[in-house]
């Protein structure tokens, strides 16, 4: 998911630089002109290809990346509100917390440890 916005963030940089080069050499090169010739002689034919190619870029991927982002939102809350997860939060409230405060402190240590060696190590997972 990460690998879509750096794809559209490069080719957006290779449309906007290009662009940008051609109105610096433009503005640099038209001397004697008044600046507002040159921006409009230069930016107002750009307008049409940005616009042609901006308003396809929010439609098919930026908009569904969003939509995307929310219905798995929307997803993730489901399941953690569902039936089989309050009953792993409960396990886990359970154990950490009830247990804990009625186990001593080697019992308390050995299970701290055994937490860590399983969050650390994959094979255990």
């Amino acid at each position: 998911m990460n690998a879509l916005p750096k794809v559209l963030l490069v080719g957006l940089a290779c449309i906007v630089t290009p662009m940008v080069m051609i109105l610096i050499v433009g503005l640099t090169a038209g001397t004697g002109r008044p600046t507002y010739e040159l921006l409009r002689d230069l930016f107002v034919p750009m307008i049409g290809p940005l616009v042609a190619v901006f308003i396809p870029l929010m439609l098919f991927f930026i908009l569904p990346m969003g939509e995307n982002r929310q219905k798995t939102a929307l997803d993730l809350c489901q399941h953690y509100f569902s039936e089989e997860m309050r009953e792993a939060r409960n396990t886990g409230w359970r154990y950490f917390v009830i247990d804990h405060r009625r186990a001593n402190d080697t019992t308390r240590a050995e299970r701290y440890d055994w937490f860590f060696k399983y969050l650390t190590n994959p094979e255990a997972h």
